[in-house]
């Protein structure tokens, strides 16, 4: 894996876990099968550009913090719009 798919997998488990949310609880969230949000958690698929605006949303994160661009989890100013 890249050094930005390993942050983004590292980055999704750590959010879920700070809300202690289960992999179900995220993928009821995001409106998909719990099947197809373990594998974004496991690295095997990336989830689409919606899904990552989704989550950054839900967790108030910046996209940069979520791929490892930034260390910085303070939460943004304003919701991202897809």
């Amino acid at each position: 894996m890249d050094k930005i798919k390993d942050t983004t997998v590292e980055r999704l488990k750590e959010l879920r876990n700070r809300k202690n949310l289960l992999q179900k609880n995220v993928a009821d969230m995001l409106g998909i099968h719990e099947r197809q949000y373990r594998r974004y958690e496991a690295g095997v698929i990336h989830p689409p550009m919606k899904k990552l605006v989704e989550l950054c949303n839900f967790y108030e994160v910046t996209i940069d913090y979520l791929l490892g661009l930034s260390d910085d989890d303070t939460p943004p100013l304003h919701k991202l719009k897809y």
